[in-house]
């Protein structure tokens, strides 16, 4: 099931009211409890949602007997890492958590993002000559260097 909704959302992003749009992910819990999270370069709505949900389900509704199934279109949200380096390029200029493969936790703000990696900018206070400073580091790490990255929030 979670193949057929990628080649549905594949074929409907590939068209041009959609380019922007892309698939984070997809999770299928048994029997058909399905959840598609998306994103837009632009950053999604609840239009686009929507609508993505009513192209899914005009598919669903013939495939899944009886209609038993439940969809739930959303944008991943805050509290779900980021996947793609789409979304990291997308939040660029915002506040993060890095934590590392090897365990390291760095909070700061992205201040790049490529299709290999992304840059942090921390600032903590350093004691240097009995003053403390505040210190500002620019950190490069690439995808393959990251277990999670969420967006810090904030309030």
């Amino acid at each position: 099931m979670t193949d057929r909704i990628i080649q549905l959302l594949t074929a409907l992003f590939s068209t041009p009211e959609y380019k922007s749009c892309f698939i984070v992910d997809i999770e299928v819990r048994p029997p058909y409890n399905i959840q598609a999270f998306i994103d837009s370069d632009e950053g999604i709505t609840l239009v686009i949602c929507k609508s993505v949900s009513r192209y899914l389900e005009s598919f669903l509704d013939e495939e899944i007997p009886e209609g038993k199934y439940s969809l739930e279109v959303s944008s991943p949200g805050l509290s779900r890492p980021l996947k793609l380096s789409r979304q990291y390029i997308k939040n660029v200029g915002r506040d993060i958590i890095v934590e590392t493969l090897e365990g390291e936790h760095t909070e700061g703000k992205m201040t790049a993002a490529d299709e290999q990696g992304f840059t942090v900018q921390t600032q903590h206070k350093e004691k240097i000559d009995n003053k403390k400073v505040l210190v500002t580091r620019e950190i490069t790490l690439l995808y393959t260097d990251i277990k999670e990255v969420k967006i810090a929030i904030k309030f």
